[in-house]
């Protein structure tokens, strides 16, 4: 089963789940999964000064996010 959806491009993934759209960006993706979708490291950088909405919204803004929280958020 593929929660991908049609509307996905190379700048932006949309995923289904729990009757919604999630909208990431490759490097959105990648911090929320931890799956490497970058294939220069150095190419990755991520600005801790702008809010994490997607933290903020699901987990309120918790500095660790487990596994199973980020599962029984989304799926």
């Amino acid at each position: 089963m593929s929660l991908e959806t049609k509307e996905s491009t190379a700048n932006i993934i949309v995923i289904h789940a729990k009757g919604t759209n999630l909208h990431f960006s490759p490097k959105e993706f990648a911090v929320v999964t931890g799956l490497n979708c970058i294939s220069n490291k150095d190419d990755f950088v991520f600005d801790d000064d702008l809010p994490n909405r997607l933290n903020k919204d699901y987990f309120g803004g918790a500095k660790y996010i487990k596994k199973r929280e980020l599962f029984a958020a989304f799926f």
